[in-house]
């Protein structure tokens, strides 16, 4: 899975780079990508791609039959999401759509199925998705408009957006607790979420939405989610099996 989940992000990133790169080269911090300055031309980056989502789709053929059809039916929502800045604000909700899905892919690789657990869980990662995209595009506002990108930054603006980002933070650590009440998981799984919700509240309170570098870092510091709630995830997983 970890092998499968790392080739489909990759592949979502080619694909990004290639939609825009008609309009990274009018934004400050995209115009020197490899499409943008010619460094790699369009042709190998579509050769690219179809290696990766070849290889993406053999080590999917590992899994069960349950969870081809979940993960293929995300693959085009990984083509809507770099389309979609051209028509709407709300690109960070496409986004959250798109990422929320690896859970529903997780879940069924090792369940061979789903259950109403499987909600609450992606609604969780839809609305962390959400929280750090907007802090992301905030490093494009000055660029953004002029080249035709939209995104829930440029929406927010003047709307108070940490305020939203509050609302995203609180809906991402309510859904996780809402999945562990459901899964009827052990103090080490709410641990976790304690640890989560400590740190995307660090990120709401801290972040300077109008420097760009620190939208990056506060950006970046959400693989730290992943490391924070791991432990906790496997004690979960052990005491699972020790029934």
């Amino acid at each position: 899975m970890f092998i499968g989940c790392a080739l489909l992000h990759s592949a979502a990133c080619t694909i990004n780079d290639i939609f825009d790169r008609h309009v990274d080269g009018l934004v400050e911090r995209t115009k020197h990508r490899p499409l943008v300055t010619g460094a790699i031309s369009v042709r190998n980056a579509w050769i690219f791609l179809m290696f990766q989502v070849v290889l993406f789709l053999y080590v999917l053929s590992w899994t069960n039959p349950m969870c081809v059809k979940i993960a293929l039916g995300n693959l085009p929502l990984q083509f809507t999401y770099p389309l979609a800045k051209r028509y709407t604000y709300w690109t960070s909700g496409i986004l959250g759509l798109t990422f929320g899905y690896g859970s529903l892919i997780g879940w069924s690789a090792v369940a061979e199925s789903l259950s109403w657990v499987n909600l609450p869980l992606y609604l969780a990662g839809v609305c962390w998705a959400m929280g750090y995209d907007t802090i992301y595009s905030h490093q494009d506002m000055a660029d953004d408009p002029k080249a035709g990108v939209k995104s829930t930054a440029i929406l927010l603006q003047g709307r108070n957006p940490r305020a939203w980002l509050t609302v995203l933070a609180i809906g991402f650590v309510t859904f996780l607790a809402i999945s562990g009440v459901m899964l009827e998981a052990t103090p080490a799984f709410f641990y976790t979420v304690i640890a989560a919700a400590l740190h995307v509240g660090w990120q709401v309170k801290t972040v300077e939405l109008g420097k760009p570098s620190d939208c990056f870092e506060k950006f970046y510091s959400n693989s730290w989610i992943g490391f924070v709630m791991l432990p906790g995830l496997l004690l979960e997983y052990a005491a699972k099996l020790a029934v």
